[in-house]
C-alpha cells in the first residue's frame, strides 16, 4: 500500500501485490471458518470421543455461539444494520454458505482515503457456486470489516461500483475488537512456491478436472491430450497430493510471467508459470515442451552443467513414468547391445531402479571428449528402499539441445 505523489481514491485496481492478497485471503479464511461452526456436524469439528448425546449436543452449540461471535466482530456494521442480522437469525443467513471450501478467482482493490481501502473479491465455493465480498481495511488501526454476498448482492456492487458508489464520508475507523484485526507478511518467493504446490495438490485432490484444465494448453495437448490420460498419470503416480512438500524450487522473472520450478518430496518436477497472483499454468515436466526461454538457459551454460541437466532430465522421464521417451534417448549402439525392445528397457528399469529416483552427481570427466562421462548414485528418494545403485553415464551432446546417452551399473 504505497502512496506515491497524487492519491487518485477513485482508481481501482487489480491486486498485484502479495502481502495484500494473501491478508486478505486469511481474513477470508476466518469468515469461513466462523460459517462452517454454525451448528456444525462433530465429525466436521474434528472432535472425537464424545461420550454422551449430551455432551455432543454443548459442543455444537458452544461453537455455534464462537462462530456467531466472530462473525459480529467482523462483519461490518451497515452491513449489519442493513440485513438486520442478530443472533437468531445469524444461522439462517449463513447456512448454505458452511462447509464450502473458497477459492479466488479475482480480486480488486480500491483506495478510499488516506486510511481506507476496499478489497473486492470474487470467487468460487466448493468449485461451483459464486461468491461475492468486500473486505474494508483500516490501515490505521490495523483492523478490518467485511460486506457479505447477500448485501453485495443486494446493493449490486461490483468491482466497478466499488470505485463510484461505494462511497465512504471523511476519515473512518474500525474499532477493534477479539477478531477484526489483521497483519500484513511478507509473502516471499518460497512462500509463494509453497501456496502454488499445496494449492495445485488440493485441486487434485479435490476436484480432478479442474486440475486437469491448469495445465498449460500447449503442454496439455500434448502431454495429456485427454482428461482419461491424466488421471491415468495421477492414478499412476500414487502420491497423497494433498499433503505435497516443497523441498527446492528456483524462480526466474521473464518479460510476461514468472516462472516457479518446484520439487516435491518425491523428486517430481512442477514449472508454475504465474501470470498474477495465484493465477498461472503448469507444466509437470521440463522436457515435454521446450520454451525459447529453455533453450537460452541451456545453451548459457558450461558443458559439465549441461551434462547434469541431461542426466537430471532423463531420471526425470524414468519417474514420470515416460519410459518411451527415455529409450529413445539411448544410443543406438547400445540399445542394440542391451535393450533390443522398450520392453526390456522397462523390465531393467523396473528391477534395478527406484520408482523415485533421487540422483546424487559424484564425478564427471571431459577426457574422452565429445563423450562426457557422469558417477552418479541412484537412491529411492522415498527412503522405503535403503539400497544404493552407482552408474557410470556416458553422454555425447548433439546440436539443437539434443543429446545421446548410455549407462551401466557399478
Amino acid at each position: 500500500m504505497k502512496k506515491t505523489g497524487h492519491i487518485d481514491f477513485s482508481r481501482v485496481d487489480k491486486v498485484t501485490n502479495r502481502d495484500e492478497y494473501y491478508a486478505i485471503k486469511t481474513i477470508l479464511n476466518k469468515y469461513y471458518n466462523a460459517i462452517n461452526y454454525l451448528n456444525a456436524d462433530i465429525i466436521d469439528l474434528g472432535i472425537i470421543n464424545v461420550e454422551t448425546k449430551q455432551e455432543e449436543k454443548e459442543i455444537i452449540e458452544e461453537y455455534t455461539e464462537e462462530g456467531i461471535k466472530i462473525l459480529q466482530d467482523i462483519l461490518d456494521k451497515e452491513c449489519m444494520s442493513y440485513l438486520k442480522l442478530n443472533n437468531e437469525n445469524m444461522l439462517d443467513k449463513f447456512e448454505k454458505y458452511k462447509n464450502s471450501y473458497f477459492t479466488i478467482k479475482d480480486m480488486y482493490t480500491s483506495e478510499k482515503n488516506i486510511n481506507t481501502y476496499l478489497f473486492y473479491v470474487v470467487g468460487l465455493l466448493d468449485d461451483t457456486k459464486e461468491y461475492k465480498l468486500i473486505v474494508k481495511l483500516d490501515t490505521y488501526s490495523q483492523t478490518f470489516s467485511i460486506y457479505s454476498d447477500e448485501y453485495i448482492e443486494n446493493k449490486g456492487y461490483d468491482e466497478k461500483s466499488i470505485e463510484k458508489e461505494f462511497n465512504i464520508e471523511g476519515i473512518e475507523y474500525i474499532q477493534k475488537n477479539n477478531n477484526n484485526q489483521y497483519t500484513m507478511n511478507n509473502i516471499t518467493d518460497e512462500i509463494m512456491a509453497e501456496y502454488y504446490l499445496y494449492d495445485y495438490g488440493n485441486t487434485v485432490e479435490r476436484n480432478i478436472e479442474n486440475a486437469y484444465k491448469l495445465l498449460e494448453e500447449e503442454y496439455r495437448k500434448e502431454k495429456y491430450p485427454t482428461l482419461q490420460k491424466y488421471k491415468e498419470y495421477i492414478e499412476k503416480s500414487d502420491k497423497r497430493y494433498a499433503l505435497l512438500e516443497l523441498k527446492n524450487y528456483s524462480v526466474k522473472e521473464y518479460d510476461n510471467y514468472t516462472k516457479f520450478v518446484c520439487k516435491d518430496q518425491y523428486g517430481d518436477t512442477y514449472i508454475f508459470e504465474d501470470n498474477g497472483i495465484m493465477d498461472y499454468t503448469l507444466k509437470l515436466d521440463n522436457y515435454t515442451i521446450i520454451s525459447k526461454e529453455d533453450i537460452e538457459d541451456y545453451n548459457n551454460l558450461e558443458t559439465k552443467n549441461k551434462v547434469k541437466t541431461n542426466i537430471t532430465k532423463f531420471f526425470d522421464m524414468i519417474n514420470m513414468g515416460d519410459y518411451e521417451l527415455a529409450y529413445s534417448l539411448l544410443d543406438e549402439q547400445f540399445k542394440l547391445n542391451q535393450f533390443k525392445t522398450i520392453e526390456k528397457f522397462k523390465e531393467y528399469i523396473n528391477s534395478e531402479m527406484f520408482k523415485h529416483n533421487k540422483v546424487s552427481f559424484i564425478a564427471y570427466s571431459n577426457e574422452l571428449s565429445p563423450i562426457y562421462v557422469y558417477k552418479v548414485k541412484l537412491k529411492d528418494i522415498t527412503s522405503e528402499n535403503s539400497e544404493e545403485h552407482n552408474y557410470k553415464i556416458l553422454i555425447k551432446l548433439l546440436e539443437n539441445n539434443k543429446f545421446v546417452m548410455s549407462f551401466s551399473q557399478e
